[in-house]
Formats: structure tokens, C-alpha cells, sequence
């Protein structure tokens, strides 16, 4: 299957969402994560103003948490039904 099916199947309604979806916003935060830390968190002025620095790092933070909760969702509507091994082994013997 290609990315543009995966992404836009036949009859997608702009308002459907499909696993694709999510996988592609995570991969956006991610990036844009990078960026902050890479281009702005470590950049010399904000190496110098430590006030400056923190509140970059509290955007980073935002993000991150906005990074878990994507992930959470894709897990929740696309993989409703499986089980963690790790949670379950071991449980029944």
C-alpha cells in the first residue's frame, strides 16, 4: 500500500481521520521539537538569558506532552484491542 492511500484513502472524508494521520503528527512535533532544542534552546543568546532559555524549554515541554498525547490517541483508536504482553505475562501461571 502506498503513503498516498495510506494517508488519503478513496472516499476519505476531509473530517476522517485514519491511523496515517496520527503517525504524520507525530512525526511534526517530533521535528518540531527538534528544532527548538537544535536551533533555539541551544542558539547563544538563549545560552545567555537563562529566562529567555526556560521559557523555550517550557514550549519544549508543551510539545513533548502534546507528543504523548498523540501517541495515546493513535494507540487508543487505531489499536483498540491489544494487549500489552509486558502488562499481562505472567499474570494467569
Amino acid at each position: 500500500m502506498n503513503k498516498e492511500f495510506w494517508m488519503n484513502p478513496p472516499n476519505l472524508n476531509k473530517k476522517d481521520l485514519t491511523p496515517g494521520h496520527y503517525l504524520e503528527l507525530i512525526d511534526r512535533l517530533h521535528v518540531i521539537m527538534c528544532n527548538i532544542q537544535e536551533h533555539c534552546i541551544e542558539h547563544p543568546v538563549a545560552e545567555k538569558h537563562k529566562d529567555l532559555q526556560f521559557k523555550l524549554e517550557y514550549a519544549l515541554g508543551q510539545l513533548w506532552d502534546a507528543y504523548q498525547e498523540v501517541g495515546k490517541l493513535d494507540h487508543e483508536n487505531n489499536y483498540p484491542t491489544c494487549v500489552n504482553v509486558a502488562m499481562t505475562d505472567g499474570i494467569d501461571g
